[in-house]
């Protein structure tokens, strides 16, 4: 079954394209970021001091505008999946820069 449903046989095949955003997000570098922040945050969110559960590394400047500084820990900060939507949320968008109230330490 998984055979049948692989490459060109996918319905969202796209000729063997993957997006640059994509590219950057599971790259090793993104990974080795993500894990320091994480391990500099003692997996808990900066927001709402939850540890653990769905955490993401989100970026304070977003590396749509600055991308020479999209793997650059000092840029990062841990936020679970809640506190990061809600971050979007009140920035306006993914691409907005968001400081404000939203870290509890």
């Amino acid at each position: 079954l998984r055979e049948a449903n692989l490459g060109e046989k996918r319905y969202n095949w796209k000729g063997g394209i993957t997006a640059k955003r994509m590219e950057h997000r599971r790259s090793m570098y993104m990974r080795d970021a993500r894990k320091a922040c994480f391990e500099r945050d003692d997996y808990t969110c900066r927001s709402c001091a939850q540890r653990g559960g769905k955490l993401n590394a989100h970026h304070v400047w977003p590396f749509q505008r600055w991308s020479e500084w999209k793997y650059e820990v000092w840029n990062l900060v841990t936020l679970c999946k809640t506190c990061h939507d809600n971050w979007h949320k009140a920035a306006g968008g993914h691409v907005k820069v968001a400081i404000g109230p939203f870290f509890a330490t």
